[in-house]
C-alpha cells in the first residue's frame, strides 16, 4: 500500500499554494499596479514547479509506481515529498537485458527536498531508505530476443550522441554571451538541478536466487550507505553552474561514498528461503539480514572491527567533440578488503555461472 505524505518545509510562505493557486497570482498579478519585479518573481516560481515536475517523473516515473504528475502538481508546494513502500517497476530490468525475474521490489521510503527558495543556488536531495530486491532466473523456455528492439535502441543512442555533438560544435562558433542567449532559463535551471542533485541511499539488499537449480543458493550484496553528490576538482563538495565562467564547462566531478558493502554467495540448500512468502515477509526478511549478517556466508565480507568502504571519484567529461579524454574517469579507493571462498560457494558459482553462459550461447545463436 503506497502512501503518500507532504511535510512543510522552511518555505512556510509556499506552503498555501498549489499549481492552480500560482496561476491565479499571475492573472491577479497582470490586472494590478504590482510592480515588475513582483511579477517576475511569481513567474518564476510558476516556471521553476514545471521544471521540477519533468525532471522527477521523467526519471523516478520509469522505475517507481505511484509518480505521476498529478502527485507531483499537489505535492511539491507543500514541502517535501515522501512516498513510502513503492514498489519497483519489473521493467525497470528491461535495462539490464537479463534473464532475469523480479520477484519483488521495494523502496520503503522516498524523500525529495527541494529548495525552492535557492533552487539555483543549493541542490534537490534525494533520499532513499530501505531498497530490498529479489531476483530470480527466467525459464529458458521464455528466453526470447528482439533484434529489431536492439537495433532500434542502439540507432537511438547514435542519433542522440550525435546530435548533441552537433549542438556543442554549433556552440562552439558563438560567443559566450551568445550562446547564453540561445539557452531558455527552463533549460539552464534544469542543467543546474541535474548537475548537482545530492543522492543518499541507505539499507540496500539484493539478493538472486536460481531456482532452475534443485538445490537452491542465494547470493547478493548489501550496502549500508551510499552518498553521490558533486565536488569541485579538489574533491570537496560544491555547487556547480557552468555559466559562471566566460567559458561553460564540460566536466563534472561526482564523489560516491559506500560504507558496509559486501556480497555474499550461500552454499546449497534444500529449500529456498524465501518459498511461500508473500512480499511484504521477503522485504522483513532481507531487511532483518542486514542487521543479522551471522548468519550469511561472505565472498566479499567484512571483519569484526571493518566494514568495507569504498571511495569513487568520478569525472565526467561532457564534451562530445573532444576524444582525447575518455568520456569517464573513475578512481576508486578501498582501504580494507577480505575474500573468502569456501567449496560449497565455489559449487554454486560454477551453476549461476553456467546458466549466463547459457543465456549468451542463446543470443549468440539468434
Amino acid at each position: 500500500m503506497k502512501s503518500w505524505k507532504y511535510c512543510v518545509g522552511r518555505e512556510r510562505g509556499l506552503a498555501a499554494w498549489n499549481r492552480t493557486g500560482w496561476r491565479v497570482l499571475l492573472g491577479f498579478l497582470s490586472k494590478t499596479e504590482m510592480t515588475e519585479t513582483a511579477r517576475r518573481s511569481a513567474i518564476y516560481i510558476h516556471m521553476l514547479e514545471g521544471v521540477l515536475e519533468r525532471l522527477l517523473t521523467a526519471g523516478l516515473g520509469r522505475y517507481l509506481t505511484g509518480l505521476d504528475k498529478k502527485n507531483f502538481s499537489v505535492g511539491l508546494w507543500r514541502g517535501d515529498i515522501v512516498l513510502e513502500n513503492a514498489d519497483i517497476k519489473p521493467e525497470a530490468l528491461g535495462l539490464l537485458q537479463l534473464p532475469l525475474v523480479l520477484v519483488m521490489g521495494k523502496i520503503q521510503q522516498l524523500v525529495i527536498k527541494v529548495p525552492w527558495t535557492r533552487l539555483g543556488s543549493a541542490s534537490v536531495e534525494i533520499q532513499v531508505s530501505g531498497v530490498y530486491v529479489l531476483l530470480r532466473d527466467l525459464d529458458q523456455a521464455n528466453w526470447t530476443y528482439n533484434e529489431a528492439d536492439a537495433v532500434s535502441a542502439l540507432k537511438d543512442r547514435l542519433e542522440s550522441f550525435e546530435a548533441a555533438r552537433a549542438a556543442q560544435q554549433a556552440e562552439r562558433q558563438l560567443s559566450p554571451e551568445e550562446a547564453l542567449k540561445g539557452k531558455s532559463f527552463t533549460e539552464r535551471l534544469s542543467a543546474k538541478v541535474i548537475d548537482n542533485l545530492l543522492v543518499t541511499i541507505n539499507d540496500v539488499h539484493i539478493c538472486f536466487e536460481l531456482t532452475s537449480s534443485h538445490r537452491p543458493a542465494p547470493c547478493g550484496l548489501i550496502l549500508k550507505s551510499l552518498q553521490c553528490c558533486t565536488t569541485n576538482p579538489d574533491w570537496t563538495m560544491a555547487f556547480l553552474d557552468r555559466q559562471s565562467t566566460p567559458q561553460p564547462s564540460k566536466t563534472t566531478c561526482k564523489l560516491l561514498q559506500l560504507k558496509g558493502f559486501c556480497v555474499y554467495f550461500q552454499a546449497f540448500t534444500s529449500q529456498s528461503p524465501y518459498t511461500d512468502l508473500d512480499s511484504a515477509a521477503i522485504c522483513d526478511y532481507l531487511h532483518r539480514q542486514i542487521a543479522n549478517q551471522d548468519s550469511l556466508h561472505y565472498l566479499l565480507q567484512p571483519s569484526k572491527h571493518h566494514s568495507v568502504d569504498i571511495e569513487a571519484r568520478v569525472v565526467h567529461n561532457a564534451d562530445f567533440a573532444d576524444f582525447s579524454r575518455p568520456q569517464y574517469s573513475v578512481h576508486v579507493a578501498l582501504q580494507r578488503l577480505e575474500i573468502a571462498y569456501q567449496q560449497g560457494q565455489l559449487q554454486s558459482t560454477v551453476e549461476v555461472l553456467g546458466f549466463f553462459t547459457a543465456y549468451k550461447h542463446f543470443l549468440g545463436q539468434q
